[in-house]
């Protein structure tokens, strides 16, 4: 869904019970999605420069490292050297 407008996204996320992953940092914003309300949003903060198979490369590694009940209703950032994570 690149280029689709957020409001698009994410209500296909949400119709579908998907964790919804993006490079988009909007949709790390708890104001507008908050915590425990949706199955869960991966943001991954990379430098432009960085290619595309690295960073899903990492972003792989992220979700395999955490327990899918951890991503659920949460917000994970992912960055090269780290995982951040607020749980719901």
């Amino acid at each position: 869904m690149r280029g689709a407008p957020d409001e698009l996204v994410w209500a296909k996320a949400q119709s579908q019970g998907w964790a919804l992953i993006s490079g988009d940092l909007g949709f790390a914003n708890l104001m507008t999605y908050p915590l425990g309300s949706h199955s869960g949003i991966i943001v991954g903060r990379f430098a432009n420069e960085v290619p595309a198979v690295a960073v899903v490369r990492r972003i792989v590694v992220a979700v395999q490292a955490l327990d899918p009940e951890e991503i659920c209703g949460s917000l994970v950032i992912v960055e090269p050297e780290r995982i951040r994570l607020r749980k719901a």
